[in-house]
């Protein structure tokens, strides 16, 4: 009964192990088609249109290696309870075979009674022995749970930028790509806003570059706040934010960004008790038939960043029509 126990929680257990870590190979190659990361580096302004960067695998080395240490642990751990396991096994399958042997040769009540002894002794190793298991079957899924919410937050980082907690550039890519082809295929109109943060190399400048991510990271929560349900804003590279408006003509996607511009305008930052002033500079083009891909239509709201940049920045300039 003892051993048929000790099989069962064996089992159940190599099971959870085994269910880890396909769960974690299903994890692995999801993440590895999705882990990027966006060019960070700050751009002057005023600056002159250009292409959409695209973004680089710089990251994906760094998380395939720390999912690799995952599954690699969830083996060992597999490995270790199976190699104790069968070592268990057949010290009690030698023991048996000795106890029937003794059995057989005892001559006398004493010796049966030395029999009997061994064998309640080797019964309260095994007891133990199940407990020891079940403790380790314990440890490993507490471990695993842990494993899980770290390929969890692995995937997570994989989409969003770490300082903004924007949507980062990958996602904002793929996001913009999904929206451009829609537009093709449907029509209807669709709105892209280019916003971007007026003389913040002053800010990294005067304050130091804590100050300016926290100022930036203020400034994407505001944005966030401001903007439709519908909508989706990401970081583009910097202090460069990109909203995307589905289903948004020129007038309404301008509107968005004024009401954006005057919010980051009337609010109050302040940095370590030192107020800062911060306003934002927004380009904004909708997308048209004559654009001949998604970096047209990108390239027209920049352009429209860099009249507002040159006409004395904190305003919204619209593209003219393509």
């Amino acid at each position: 009964m003892i051993s048929t126990l000790i099989i069962a929680g064996s089992v159940a257990g190599a099971l959870a192990a085994v269910t880890a870590i396909v769960w974690a190979a299903r994890q692995l190659r999801s993440s590895r088609s999705a882990v990027w990361v966006e060019e960070t580096a700050a751009a002057p302004a005023p600056k002159a249109p250009s292409a959409p960067a695209v973004a680089v695998p710089v990251r994906e080395t760094e998380v395939l290696e720390r999912s690799k240490v995952i599954i690699h642990g969830l083996l060992l751990s597999v490995h270790e309870s199976v190699e104790s396991l069968v070592g268990e096994m057949s010290d009690y399958n030698n023991s048996l075979t000795a106890h029937k042997a003794a059995i057989k040769k005892a001559m006398t009540v004493a010796a049966l009674q030395e029999v009997e002894r061994l064998m309640i002794a080797e019964v309260d190793s095994m007891q133990r022995g199940t407990l020891r298991y079940r403790e380790r079957l314990e440890n490993a899924e507490s471990t695993i749970r842990r494993q899980e919410e770290e390929m969890q937050r692995l995937n997570a980082d994989a989409t969003i930028d770490f300082l903004t907690r924007l949507p980062n550039r990958r996602t904002l890519d793929t996001r913009f790509s999904e929206e451009w082809a829609r537009f093709k295929r449907y029509g209807g109109p669709f709105s892209v806003v280019m916003l971007d943060v007026d003389y913040f190399k002053r800010i990294n400048d005067r304050l130091g570059h804590i100050a300016g991510d926290r100022i930036l990271r203020a400034v994407a929560g505001v944005a966030q706040e401001q903007k439709r349900e519908s909508d989706f804003l990401g970081r583009f590279g910097g202090e460069e934010f990109a909203l995307l408006l589905p289903e948004t003509p020129l007038k309404q996607a301008v509107a968005a960004a004024e009401k954006i511009r005057k919010k980051i305008e009337g609010s109050r930052f302040n940095y370590e008790g030192s107020a800062v002033t911060v306003t934002l500079s927004a380009g904004v083009a909708e997308a048209a038939k004559a654009d001949r891909d998604a970096a047209a239509l990108l390239a027209r709201a920049d352009a429209a960043l860099y009249r507002a940049k040159e006409q004395g920045r904190n305003r919204v300039e619209a593209a003219p029509e393509a």
